[in-house]
């Protein structure tokens, strides 16, 4: 068997794993990790800009979507809604590569791997803040490290075209 082949059919699987699970055990646990993690953030208010709107995040090519908002200073993570002030749109493997800081948010856009639609503004603010988070201060090393490896593998699956600038 293809290495290669194997671990991304593994990864594939390994993330699909979501449908299976209830929406309260789905959406509930990220909402607390992201208030967790932006705590800091949310404080300093660089968040704001999430204030009472509504972006849908869409993992393609796993069929997940979940809205994010900003409401009373914390992060509310819940089903789709029926309309967003925002869409971003990936795959999961890229999404990964953007927070990994493996590769450049406008690279993906560009090759329209990551597609923003709605309140521009809106959009490009959240894309811009993904692009600043450092990963290595937030997450715990062991978890940090076991992403990195992991977006590491990925983009020289992708032969190292795109690169973080």
């Amino acid at each position: 068997m293809d290495t290669n082949n194997g671990v991304m059919r593994l990864l594939n699987q390994c993330a699909k794993a979501h449908r299976w699970l209830p929406e309260n055990a789905k959406f509930k646990p990220l909402e607390q990790m992201l208030n967790r993690l932006f705590r800091q953030e949310i404080t300093d208010d660089e968040l704001a800009f999430l204030t009472d709107k509504n972006v849908l995040i869409t993992f393609s090519d796993i069929d997940l979507s979940f809205a994010v908002s900003l409401e009373t200073k914390r992060i509310k993570v819940s089903p789709p809604r029926q309309s967003s002030d925002a869409s971003m749109s990936a795959k999961s493997t890229d999404f990964l590569l953007l927070i990994h800081n493996k590769v450049d948010p406008d690279t993906l856009f560009f090759r329209r791997q990551l597609r923003v639609e709605g309140n521009t503004e809106l959009g490009l603010s959240l894309k811009n803040f993904l692009d600043t988070i450092e990963v290595d201060q937030k997450l715990p090393q062991p978890i940090f490290k076991l992403g990195d490896k992991l977006a590491s593998y990925l983009q020289r699956q992708k032969d190292g075209i795109i690169t973080a600038s």
